[in-house]
Order: structure tokens, then sequence, then C-alpha cells
């Protein structure tokens, strides 16, 4: 059962990443150590990782149009987020925050201010990505969420990175994880628990902020809607120390509505 669902997951990893023909990938023994060795590396490096604040250039390219947009962004363990969108003077355009309970949002633009409990497909509504606020953190941070999934098969890839599938306890395939040869996470693929793919991060330009190798490209790809977004992160500072009022927005005093 174990080699099923590792060689269904492979052939899905492959299929949502549209890659062209590579030399095939040889499946590692169950007692091979080095999966656990990189699961386990993975875990002490996303627990060590609890903010990013840094500028992004977002671009996100689907059926429905182009968006470009450069921003401040932070984000923060558990689903806490700040996006101001810059204008070309770079002054702010719009702002939205969350403490992943609530959200506010302000649209210099439109002279609108929203404020509410946190709905689902905000980010979606506000920037043209699929993720929940929490979904989005753990993306940027590269710590992706491992809870109550087991690995289930692990290949050496021909560039000598290695692949992992990880399982639910019912046995679905729900995560795959692509490392390179030097042990850093690169891909993340996604699927819900129906089998759907949900999304497939590729982690790019890893570059060392302070100690840490961290992704200063991001891309997305959403197979449901066509959609792929990509982040160019710059000004990278990890952990930072942040004040609650990061997270809070108030209203405009000529803000036009609510």
């Amino acid at each position: 059962m174990r080699a099923r669902a590792f060689a269904a997951a492979a052939v899905a990893l492959v299929a949502v990443s549209c890659r062209t023909t590579q030399p095939p990938i040889v499946p590692l023994a169950i007692d091979d150590p080095r999966p656990a060795q990189l699961l386990a590396s993975l875990e002490s490096r996303s627990a060590r990782l609890n903010a990013v604040r840094g500028m992004a250039r977002l671009a996100v390219d689907g059926p429905e149009g182009s968006i470009r947009s450069k921003q401040v962004l932070v984000a923060a363990r558990p689903a806490r987020l700040r996006v101001e969108i810059l204008g070309f003077l770079s002054q702010t355009q719009a702002l939205l925050v969350t403490d992943g309970t609530t959200f506010a949002f302000f649209d210099a633009r439109e002279h609108r201010y929203e404020e509410a409990p946190l709905r689902p497909g905000l980010l979606w509504e506000v920037a043209g990505i699929d993720l929940e606020p929490g979904e989005a953190v753990r993306v940027l941070l590269g710590a992706p969420q491992l809870e109550a999934l087991r690995p289930s098969g692990a290949a050496l890839l021909p560039d000598g990175g290695l692949q992992v599938i990880l399982v639910d306890p019912s046995g679905r395939a729900r995560r795959a994880l692509e490392f390179d040869a030097d042990g850093r996470l690169r891909r993340l693929a996604v699927w819900e628990a129906d089998g759907v793919a949900a999304f497939d991060v590729r982690y790019d330009d890893l570059e060392p902020v302070g100690e840490t190798p961290f992704a200063h490209r991001i891309d997305i790809a959403f197979p449901a809607t066509g959609v792929k977004a990509r982040i160019d992160l710059s000004q990278v500072a990890l952990n930072p120390e942040l004040a609650p009022s990061v997270f809070e927005l108030q209203r405009p005093a000529a803000s036009g509505g609510g």
C-alpha cells in the first residue's frame, strides 16, 4: 500500500508541475534514514521561524487577468498578515491587516473601508491569492504544516535532490516535499482530503538572512483556477519584533463608507 500511495502521489506531482521529460526518479528503501532526517531538519527550521517582514513584488496571472503590485509585507504565526500595497511614488494605495480572526481593509483609491470577522477567500478577493491567512504565512516562511501526516515513500531525484510523500491517517497523499541536494526545501505540493490539488509552491533564490537560508522568490500555482503567482522578496527580516498594532488598522477619518 505504501508503494501504491507513493507512486500515485508522484504521478500527481509530476502532472501538477507540467515538467518536461527527465530521467526517472529512484524510490528509496523504506528504512533509508534520509527522509526522516530531512523532515526533522525542516521541522526544526520551521519552529525557529515565527515571522517575516520585507518588500514584495507580486505578479499574479490567470484566466481573468493579471495583477502587478509592490507591497510592504509582514507575516507572523499563526495567521497574522499586513499587506500594504504601494503606488508609483510609494504612497499607500491599499492596506489589509488580519490577526487571523478579524480583518480590516482600506482602499485609498476607492475611499473604501471594511472591517469584519475573517471570511474564507479574503486574500483571493484582495490579491488573487487563493490561500487562507494561516496557509499564506506558512508558505511565506517555508514552514509547511506537517502535523498528523506521516511519510509514505521517498525517492532520489536525478539532480541529487529528494522527494518525500506525506499521507494522512487514512492513507491519502496530502503533501509532497522536494529538497535540493543540500537538504533545503525547494518545492511543496498540497492536496485536499478528496485528492484535489490545492496548490504547488516552488522556492528559489535562497539567500542567507542572518544564518538562515531563505527563499527570496516564491512561485505558487493553483491548478483548480489556472492562477499562477510570483512573489519576489527583498529587504527581508526574519523574526522581527512586531507590536500588536502592526496588525491593526484604524478607520480613516474620511474613508467615505464602510
